[in-house]
Order: C-alpha cells, then sequence, then structure tokens
C-alpha cells in the first residue's frame, strides 16, 4: 500500500513538471515568433527609409535573422534581396535556397518567384515542369503574378499543351486583380479572336484598362482603337492623349505616331515644332520612318532650315534598314 501511494506522489509530480516543459516549449516557439516578426518589422524599416536611413545591407542583415528563425516573408524578402543585389552581393543560388524555404512553407510569391528561377535557369538548373508547378501552387492561392505567368504558358504551349481556354481563365484572374499584363494580353486574345470569340468591344476594355495602370503595349493599341473607332466611339483626342502617355514611355513607335498626331492637328493643335520633337526623339533610336519624316522635313523646310544634307542624312539612315521610300528620296536627290 506505501507502495502505491509513493508511487501515485510520484505521478502528481510528474505531470505538473510534464506540462510545465510543454508550456515552457510553446512560450520559447512564441517567443521566437515574436522575435522573428520584429526583426522582419525592422528589416522592413531600413529596406525603405521609414524612421531610419535607408540602409539596404542593414535591411538584409535583419531579414537573414528573421529568416534563419523561419519566418517565410523574411526568407522571401532576402530571396529577392539576393536576387535583384540590394544590399548584398547578388547570388542566384542563395536567391533559390531562400524561396526554397518559403516556398516550402506554402508563402505564394516565393513560390512565384521560385518558378521564374526555374524558367529561366537562374541559381538552378532550368526546368519548366517545375517552375509549372510553383506557378500552379502559388496562382492557386490567388498571386496575380503567378495566375499571369501560368496564362502566359497555357498560351505558348510552353512546357504545357497549349490551350488558349486555360490561358484565358488564368488570365482574367490576373487582371481581375489589376494585372497590366495579364489585361494586356485579355486584350490582344480579343481583338484578334485567338482562343475566344473575337470581340473589340471586350479588346478596348482590357487595353484601357491596363493602359491606365501604364502598360505601354496597351496604350498604344487602345490609342489606335481610338483612332480607327475599332470597339469604340472613333475619339482623335483620346488618340493621341494615349499616344503621348506611350510616347513619354520612350517608346520610339509611339513618338512617332504623336509626332504624326501633331502633324496631321487630330486630337491636338497641329504643332510642327512638336512633331519635328517626336520625330528626332523616335528617329535617334532608328525607328525608320521618324527619320523618313525628318528628312522629307529637311528637304521640304517644313518646321526647320531647308537642309538637302541633313535631309540625304535621315533619308540614308531609313534606306539602310530597308525602308523603300526612304532609297527612293535618294535617289531623286543625289
Amino acid at each position: 500500500m506505501k507502495k502505491v501511494i509513493a508511487l501515485f506522489l510520484v505521478m502528481l509530480l510528474w505531470i505538473p513538471a510534464a506540462l510545465c516543459a510543454s508550456e515552457n516549449e510553446g512560450n520559447a516557439a512564441q517567443g521566437e515568433l515574436d522575435e522573428a516578426g520584429a526583426l522582419v518589422e525592422l528589416g522592413v524599416d531600413y529596406l525603405t527609409g521609414d524612421g531610419v536611413e535607408q540602409d539596404l545591407a542593414q535591411a538584409a542583415e535583419y531579414f537573414r535573422q528573421a529568416a534563419e528563425l523561419g519566418n517565410a516573408i523574411a526568407q522571401h524578402n532576402l530571396g529577392s534581396m539576393y536576387e535583384s543585389g540590394s544590399g548584398v552581393e547578388q547570388d542566384y543560388q542563395k536567391a533559390a535556397v531562400w524561396y526554397e524555404k518559403a516556398a516550402q512553407q506554402g508563402f505564394a510569391a516565393a513560390q512565384c518567384a521560385l518558378g521564374l528561377l526555374y524558367m529561366n535557369g537562374y541559381g538552378v538548373e532550368k526546368n519548366i515542369g517545375q517552375a509549372k508547378a510553383l506557378f500552379e501552387q502559388s496562382a492557386q492561392q490567388g498571386h496575380a503574378e503567378a495566375q499571369l505567368y501560368m496564362g502566359m504558358l497555357y498560351s505558348s504551349g510552353l512546357g504545357v499543351e497549349k490551350d488558349l481556354a486555360q490561358a484565358t481563365l488564368w488570365l482574367e484572374k490576373a487582371a481581375l486583380q489589376d494585372s497590366a499584363s495579364a489585361q494586356a494580353r485579355l486584350g490582344v486574345l480579343y481583338a484578334t479572336g485567338n482562343g475566344v470569340e473575337k470581340d473589340l468591344a471586350q479588346a478596348a476594355g482590357w487595353f484601357e484598362k491596363a493602359a491606365e495602370l501604364g502598360n505601354l503595349n496597351a496604350q498604344i493599341n487602345i490609342a489606335r482603337m481610338y483612332y480607327a473607332g475599332d470597339g469604340v466611339a472613333q475619339d482623335y483626342e483620346k488618340a493621341a492623349a494615349w499616344f503621348l502617355k506611350a510616347a513619354e514611355q520612350g517608346d520610339p513607335e509611339a513618338q512617332y505616331l504623336a509626332g504624326s498626331m501633331y502633324m496631321m492637328g487630330r486630337g491636338v493643335a497641329g504643332d510642327v515644332g512638336q512633331a519635328i520633337g517626336w520625330f528626332a526623339k523616335s528617329a535617334r533610336q532608328g525607328y525608320a520612318k521618324s527619320q523618313f519624316s525628318l528628312g522629307m522635313m529637311y528637304e521640304k523646310g517644313m518646321g526647320v532650315a531647308q537642309d538637302t544634307d541633313q535631309a540625304i542624312a535621315w533619308y540614308t539612315l531609313a534606306a539602310e534598314q530597308g525602308f523603300a521610300d526612304a532609297q527612293a528620296k535618294l535617289d531623286e536627290l543625289k
């Protein structure tokens, strides 16, 4: 009987001790989570310069400390810094290692980022199948960029059987999250009737959404649609406005088109000086139509002093690119 009582007392003593051990372990784990979270916040502060002087190296160090404690956000952020070489020496292999750690925890942004490394073979052996698997894991969680890449894979047939219905599905998911690139790609599908019923009004709607988010190709496409009245009411003012927005992004074709609008006085007040300015920006980037246009202006003395030598110089540059009208002008002048 004494032995039973003694054993019972030992069990009473042991049970609280076990409970205390479990509680201590839980407190330690919570402490690590709290510490990691605080380190991530510090990393973000130094990354953005919020309340402290911006210091990318210090940000990377705080992210490293948090990442080593298992924080997925920090692991992703540290991977991103290694990928871009921000605050650390660029190292795609280390980027892949940290992305992998975060991806294994189901962190959607890391899954997508790691998928891109596999897509391009940066820091890992190129593997389109692995990229697709990672994009899909991320996309299923609602990550817009991964949804965009799923759409791109299905539309191109890269690593998967080409499936425009699937491409449209994924692009629409991304587009509804304001992915400008997805919106622009959807616009192309609806404009061409590729994989969906051709619908110019739908195309214009998606192009305009993407254009408003700054997508260059969408700005040019919606400008063309307003100019021609395709899918929208013809509106030269809107066409000119979108050509100008694209031109301001430095696109040589858009600069030529903006110059043409000023030259014709369509949607804007006619202004030869503005036309020359845009043609010149475009021509210096090697755009043949602008080079030819400048040649014409120098030949005729339109908005500039007449200068046959300058005209020949611009015509020559355009002709060297196979622009037949420029070669014809050179034959006339020589």
